[in-house]
């Protein structure tokens, strides 16, 4: 065997260990857990090349199945900022996005200096993100609309320093 062919003993930690994935997913009342359970699997095979003896296997299946929830968590933030067009005469489907110009970079890096940097402007940051108002709140151990109120009062304060700017 050569250093590029997988070894038998890691494909049988996988069926083993597949009952662990199935419920580590299942855990995360994702729409399609069949689909993520294969992602994981897939992820695993790829990466076989990466995995050390010097760690349980249980342990790298769990590094699997979070990198594969990271990363449709991540896609799904993608595209939740992109508009999906449809033309009416071909029928086709595409997306498409604006890119930000420099002046876009500029406005954002002034507001984020002027946020309070306490857990209002936390809040308005992942939220801003795409984060659900009820998953900060169990971050913080506050409800989902505690979360929305401290958005808006970082918010608001935003707005009040914006007055005080253009009124100076």
């Amino acid at each position: 065997m050569n250093a590029t062919q997988r070894p038998a003993s890691y494909d049988q930690k996988l069926v083993e260990y597949l009952p662990l994935v199935r419920r580590l997913v299942n855990t995360q009342n994702t729409r399609s857990p069949e689909d993520m359970i294969q992602e994981v699997m897939l992820e695993a095979v790829r990466k076989w090349h990466l995995y050390s003896d010097d760690y349980k296997f249980g342990t790298w299946m769990v590094l699997m199945v979070r990198n594969v929830i990271s990363a449709r968590k991540q896609l799904t933030k993608v595209k939740k900022r992109q508009a999906v067009m449809c033309s009416l005469d071909s029928g086709a489907i595409f997306n498409i996005g604006t890119p930000a110009t420099q002046h876009d970079y500029v406005e954002l890096s002034q507001t984020l200096a002027r946020l309070s940097g306490t857990r209002d402007s936390d809040v308005l940051m992942r939220y801003a993100m795409g984060e659900e108002l009820a998953v900060i709140g169990a971050d913080y151990g506050i409800g989902k609309e505690r979360a929305r109120q401290l958005c808006e009062r970082e918010r608001g304060r935003l707005r009040r320093d914006d007055k005080r700017r253009a009124a100076a």
